[in-house]
C-alpha cells in the first residue's frame, strides 16, 4: 500500500466497500481517499475555505460530513455532501452554533448546538 504523509487527522471513515476517508486535522481543508481499501491514496482540496471535521458513510456512493468554513472559531459549521465515494463534495451552511452532527441515512440526521439543543433532520439537512 502507498503511505500518507504523516499528519494530525482527526477521525477515519471505513466503507464496507473499500473506501476510506481521512480528513485533515482541523486547520486544513483538504482530505485523503482510497477506494481500493488503501492500496492507493489521492489527495483532495476543499473548497472555499472549508474543512472536514468528522465523516459518516451512508449508503452505496454517499458520504455526509459535518465541517467548518473560514476561520475556526468564527467561521461557519456546513455540512459536506458526498454522492461520488468522496471524489467531490458540495455543502449548505448549518444554523448557527451547530457543533456537530450525524447522518443515520441519506435522509436522517442529529445534530447538536453549543447549547446543548438537539435537532433532527428528515429531509438530509435542509431543514
Amino acid at each position: 500500500p502507498t503511505s500518507l504523509d504523516a499528519y494530525n487527522a482527526r477521525n477515519l471513515m471505513i466503507g464496507k466497500n473499500g473506501t476510506l476517508l481521512i480528513p485533515a486535522d482541523t486547520y486544513s481543508n483538504y482530505y485523503h481517499l482510497s477506494n481500493d481499501f488503501a492500496e492507493s491514496w489521492t489527495k483532495f482540496d476543499l473548497k472555499d475555505d472549508t474543512k472536514i471535521l468528522d465523516v459518516s458513510f451512508i449508503s452505496g456512493d454517499t458520504i455526509i460530513a459535518h465541517g467548518f468554513q473560514g476561520i475556526t472559531n468564527i467561521g461557519k459549521y456546513v455540512i459536506h455532501i458526498s454522492v461520488d465515494k468522496g471524489k467531490t463534495f458540495s455543502y449548505k451552511i448549518l444554523p448557527p452554533k451547530m457543533s456537530n452532527i450525524h447522518f443515520a441515512s441519506v435522509s436522517l440526521g442529529y445534530g447538536i448546538d453549543t447549547d446543548k439543543n438537539l435537532y433532527v433532520s428528515k429531509d438530509g439537512g435542509e431543514s
